[in-house]
C-alpha cells in the first residue's frame, strides 16, 4: 500500500493487488496513531466477505464473494476499542457478470487491481464500547 499525506489531517491511500483492506487500514491507523477518522474509497476486489447484522441472533451473517467485483462505494470510520483501532466499513460491490450490486459490512476484501481511499483524521478520539443489548461495539460520543 502506498500512502501520501495530502494536507494537515488528510491522507490518500493506494492499495496494491493482494492487499487486504480492513487489516491494512488498521495497521496504518496503528502506525500513525489515528484515534478517530473517516474514509471513502473506490476500486476493485478479487474476493470479499461481507456481512449483515441480525437483530434476532445478535451476530453477523457472512457472505463470501469469490469473484472479481467493483467497489462502487466504500465508506467507514476509525475508532478506538479497548485501546486499539477498530475499523467499521460498509461496501457496495458490483458483480461484473450480472450487473448485480451487493452491499453490507466489509469483513474482509482482497484488492485487485487497486483501491483508492481518501482518509480524514479527526482531532478528537472516537471511542467504541461494547453494548450489552446488541453485543456490538457501538460509538460512545
Amino acid at each position: 500500500m502506498q500512502t501520501k499525506h495530502v494536507s494537515g489531517n488528510r491522507y490518500f491511500l493506494v492499495f496494491d493487488k493482494g492487499d487486504e483492506i480492513v487489516d491494512s487500514i488498521r495497521r496504518f491507523a496503528t502506525e500513525k496513531q489515528i484515534r478517530g477518522g473517516r474514509f471513502a474509497g473506490i476500486g476493485a476486489v478479487e474476493r470479499a466477505t461481507i456481512a449483515w447484522w441480525s437483530w434476532e441472533t445478535k451476530e453477523y451473517e457472512n457472505r463470501e464473494l469469490d469473484e472479481q467485483c467493483e467497489i462502487a462505494s466504500l465508506i467507514g470510520d476509525i475508532a478506538i476499542l479497548d485501546g486499539q483501532p477498530k475499523i467499521h466499513a460498509h461496501v457496495v460491490l458490483g458483480r461484473r457478470r450480472n450487473n448485480e450490486a451487493v452491499a453490507g459490512h466489509l469483513v474482509r476484501g482482497v484488492v485487485r487491481p487497486t483501491l483508492e481511499i481518501d482518509l480524514v483524521v479527526y482531532d478528537a478520539d472516537l471511542v467504541r464500547k461494547n453494548d450489552a443489548e446488541t453485543r456490538l461495539p457501538l460509538l460512545s460520543i
